[in-house]
């Protein structure tokens, strides 16, 4: 049996009003809709913190306000409300900050804000935009990423010659080495790196962030897509792992991306995964730090082989991979509490669904089997997950036990009057004996046995 599985979708139109007085689904509909984001649970499990995007359509514009939830189940309440967007939130160690990145002024900053409302407080002012940041489990740190020249010995240097560049007048470029091109994303002058910043009193102090990664020549996260996923302190704080790809003249065909270590305050760059020449990504450590799990390729150059999860024994540096037998591409990871288990999700017959994992051995368990969940976080014994569907946008769903509940529904008003379409999913024998799976959808005021144009989407 092949255990990749192809998916094609028959579509003929999104969405169908199944009654005379439903509205169809429209595409102005779809923009105006709100945006759940990931959500980000507290400490002791509590609360839920996330943003929601708003659009603008007069101004032509959308904007994310912080909101905040009762896991228990509540209304929920707005956090933050400006005019610049208010995103990635993540609390702090002991539950009494809310931290996240805000366009606030003329760059990308992180911010804090109390759970119980106030006024939002600057937590960094470097002289170039924060990218992505992830809070030090021992508090005293942040690791951020930066966009720098790499010839540049310190942040103004960066920061000035931006200053150059919007100042030209003109907008060309010339390349004299590769990478140029990462699908749609253009590569410039400049280079993500990772460096940590000194916390003191929850806020930066201002002084010279101290760079991690400057001497690997290596996009911190990945460019275009890559987050702060990439990257992880360890459970006391004194190491950080992350991934990154050299910047070789073979990068633009490469998949060679590996997991590396180093100090939290700066020093030595070890690499983890040196004997794999494929892809290597998302490191999380476990809650007692003996662990690393990761994603795992096996095939170099060829970019859309399954991820295995692999988990490393940090002190003699034995790995293995988890759950060999099953055939499905893994993509987010996290321990439970303990660090008995992971939660992991991936692609599977048409969903993105959730799983759990023992670590000690045994097969996946899907604890969430229908719609694609795009992120999750928990503490204790409740699991939040953001998930959407054909029949739903994204919300956010607690899982505590084998039930699962809504938490949030900002769209559900938005759609009061509005028919999603009806669908199904189908299957059939492909090359090689593959199964072949699909969806259909049906158009607006179907009628059985008639005839009616095909939109393929494979």
């Amino acid at each position: 049996m092949l255990k990749r599985l192809t998916f094609a979708t028959l579509s003929f139109w999104l969405f169908l009003p199944l009654t005379l007085h439903a509205e169809p689904f429209s595409a102005e509909l779809m923009v105006r809709l709100d945006r759940v984001g990931s959500p980000a649970v507290s400490p002791d499990g509590v609360r839920v913190v996330y943003a929601v995007r708003e659009t603008d359509m007069e101004a032509g514009k959308g904007r994310f306000d912080l909101w905040l939830s009762p896991v228990a189940g509540g209304d929920p309440q707005r956090l933050t409300r400006h005019e610049a967007s208010d995103t990635g939130p993540a609390w702090s160690g002991d539950g009494k900050w809310i931290y996240f990145r805000s366009n606030r002024g003329d760059s990308s900053q992180v911010w804090r804000i109390s759970p119980e409302g106030g006024e939002a407080e600057q937590v960094t002012d470097l002289p170039l935009s924060v990218g992505t940041f992830r809070l030090s489990p021992s508090t005293d740190r942040m690791a951020v990423s930066l966009s720098v020249d790499a010839d540049c010995e310190d942040l103004a240097c960066s920061a000035g010659r931006n200053d150059s560049r919007k100042n030209r007048s003109t907008s060309g470029a010339v390349y004299d080495q590769l990478f140029v091109r990462h699908w749609d994303g253009w590569l410039d002058e400049t280079q993500s790196q990772l460096f940590v910043v000194t916390l003191e009193n929850g806020l930066a102090k201002q002084e010279e962030p101290v760079p991690l990664t400057a001497g690997l020549n290596a996009e911190v996260p990945s460019r275009t897509w890559g987050g702060n996923e990439e990257y992880a302190f360890s459970p006391d704080g004194r190491s950080v792992y992350f991934t990154a790809r050299r910047a070789t003249p073979s990068e633009p065909w490469s998949t060679n991306f590996d997991i590396y270590s180093v100090p939290a305050g700066g020093g030595e760059v070890v690499n983890l995964t040196g004997d794999n020449e494929a892809w290597d990504t998302r490191p999380v450590p476990s809650p007692d730090g003996r662990h690393l799990v990761y994603l795992a390729m096996s095939r170099p150059g060829y970019e859309a082989d399954r991820f295995r999860i692999m988990l490393r024994d940090l002190q003699s540096g034995a790995t293995h991979e988890l759950a060999p037998r099953w055939d499905r591409s893994a993509s987010g990871l996290a321990f439970s509490d303990d660090g008995n288990f992971l939660f992991v999700t991936a692609q599977d017959v048409g969903n993105k669904t959730l799983w759990r994992i023992d670590i000690a051995g045994g097969d996946p368990i899907k604890v969430v089997p229908r719609g694609t969940v795009s992120s999750f976080d928990s503490a204790g014994s409740r699991l939040v997950f953001a998930r959407d569907s054909l029949e739903s946008p994204s919300e956010l769903f607690v899982l505590e036990g084998d039930d699962i509940r809504q938490l949030t529904d900002f769209t559900g008003p938005q759609l009061a009057g509005v028919q999603l379409g009806e669908y199904e999913q189908f299957s059939f024998e492909g090359a090689h004996g593959a199964t072949v799976y699909g969806y259909v959808m049906k158009p607006a005021n179907f009628v059985e046995g008639e005839s009616y144009p095909v939109a393929f989407l494979i």
